[in-house]
């Protein structure tokens, strides 16, 4: 019997240490779940286009999706965020962002890359909502001005393991922040080139034992007419070298496509949906053989909000809910914006400006106005969804020619006016400017580029920001203090008590020349 176990015992070792490396050897598949630009969309109430509309999205509800595909693949999943989390609505904005990080806590985020719109309250606040978060925050190029250094609370990358593979996570802001934040707020930092860094830290990253990279990008792409994904995160892709998985945001679009062999995904926007992305890790070739992403809906009417995330929302919003139920006015119809051309949102928001301020011409930026007004009443809370920042109306003199730049700047959507009217044409291959054709004021007459003109505009918009400079040309500047939000409130009301529904229009404000 001893000599039978000493012959059969070498036989089950061998067959131990084999079953040992073809399970060591399986392909590992790890599972990449991320949201976007998601601006502390807590509450429930959206709806798609469809007929009959279907609700989506709402913190609780995006937990129940994220858990459901977690649940596929419970040791091998990571839930990252392309940054912008934070800003938005009411609940969020007033509590300056800390409900959505108590909520992607319960949801057991791993990681968020920092957007532009993590400014919004200045770094003070930022870094009160960093020290809250279980998750770290990501950004490899953000750079202290003073010292050339990285700040602390900027972590450049972070390594995970799932299913025994490592997975390294680099983040990365857009270099547009500087003129898409108001610019006090980032004075003092400086935003590098994405790519040069994404280059640099790869290696390092690989050299911590990462055998799988994803870049986790607070940086848009468009895709154009052929299916082919353009602009900024069309660059990264092309240019970064040892990238297995791009993650992007901050255009607030849909994407899943191939950029030069690498996988690019852009989930839309405020938890409207997720993207969920298999990689399988080959441990024999030792590099990612397959990527499999797609966008999944977060349909409210299919799952059951996770209740622990929702005790939070119900935390914050059970005294803020009343308030911002109070109805403002009355619209008669739908009331929309449209970033690259004039709204009827547009019209109405620069109109209160320019009557508040009482000058002859207001401009207000189309990427200000956050959220359409459905026909019907108008709430408080719809408000500070249309306008979640605190700007103020600032005043000053700018001659017609000041005027003139500020009209064909592009850079960032169509400007919205009160008090003039444009006609204007593309310039072939400039992305940045458009020709104005002919520009009148509101009584008729035509802008003269050497008469002086009082204007108004938001204070981001006197500081240069969306790349609106000829503000910061402008003499007799005086920041009214009066917020912009605070303004509309106050008009909503004003006609309401007038007995008037709020009917703003399209009207040939701002119309493509011929």
């Amino acid at each position: 019997m001893r000599r039978f176990v000493l012959r059969v015992l070498p036989v089950l070792l061998s067959l131990v240490l084999l079953l040992s490396v073809a399970a060591a050897a399986a392909p590992k598949v790890i599972t990449i779940i991320n949201t976007s630009d998601f601006h502390g969309n807590l509450l429930t109430g959206q709806k798609d286009k469809s007929n009959p509309p279907r609700p989506y999205g709402g913190g609780a509800v995006v937990a129940a999706y994220i858990a459901r595909y977690r649940a596929e693949n419970p040791g091998g999943t990571l839930v990252l965020d392309g940054g912008d989390l934070l800003q938005g609505p009411a609940i969020s904005t007033i509590f300056r962002g800390k409900p959505t990080v108590e909520a992607y806590n319960v949801i057991g985020y791993d990681a968020a890359a920092i957007g532009n719109h993590e400014f919004d309250w200045g770094i003070d606040a930022l870094r009160a909502r960093l020290s809250e978060a279980k998750f770290p925050f990501l950004s490899a190029n953000i750079f202290l001005k003073a010292t050339g250094q990285r700040p602390e609370w900027a972590k450049p990358y972070a390594i995970f393991e799932r299913n025994g593979v490592k997975v390294g996570v680099i983040g990365l802001t857009t270099v547009q922040t500087p003129y898409i934040t108001l610019p006090a707020n980032v004075e003092s930092l400086e935003f590098r080139d994405p790519v040069a860094l994404a280059n640099s830290l790869i290696p390092e990253v690989k050299g911590q034992g990462a055998q799988i990279v994803v870049l986790l990008a607070h940086i848009g792409g468009n895709v154009d007419r052929q299916g082919m994904v353009t602009d900024e995160l069309a660059a990264l892709a092309a240019n970064v070298k040892g990238a297995d998985l791009i993650l992007g945001g901050h255009t607030h679009n849909s994407i899943v496509a191939k950029v030069d062999g690498v996988q690019v995904v852009v989930p839309y926007y405020q938890g409207r949906a997720i993207g969920v992305t298999n990689l399988t890790f080959d441990p024999e070739a030792g590099r990612v053989v397959t990527v499999e992403s797609q966008l999944v809906t977060t349909y409210g009417d299919t799952v059951a909000p996770v209740p622990e995330v929702q005790a939070v929302i119900d935390r914050y919003n059970k005294d803020l809910e009343p308030v911002m139920a109070e109805v403002l006015a009355q619209a008669s119809a739908d009331i929309g914006r449209d970033y690259e051309a004039e709204s009827a949102l547009g019209n109405l928001v620069a109109d209160v400006m320019r009557r508040t301020a009482g000058v002859d011409i207001a401009f207000t930026n189309a990427g200000g106005l956050r959220a359409d007004v459905p026909a019907g009443p108008i709430t408080l809370g719809r408000v500070w969804e249309i306008i979640p920042f605190d700007n103020t109306i600032v005043t000053m003199e700018l001659t017609g020619a000041q005027v003139l730049e500020v009209l064909a700047n592009r850079t960032k959507g169509m400007v919205q006016t009160s008090g003039i009217k444009f006609a204007w044409r593309d310039i072939p291959g400039n992305k940045e400017k458009r020709e104005v054709v002919s520009a009148t004021l509101a009584d008729g007459r035509p802008l003269d580029p050497n008469t002086r003109y009082r204007v108004c505009t938001n204070d981001f918009m006197a500081a240069g920001g969306d790349n609106f400079v000829a503000f910061r040309s402008g003499t007799n500047v005086h920041n009214t203090q009066i917020l912009l939000r605070d303004a509309l409130i106050d008009f909503l009301k004003a006609e309401a008590a007038a007995g008037r529904p709020i009917t703003p229009a399209v009207e040939g404000r701002a119309v493509r020349a011929q």
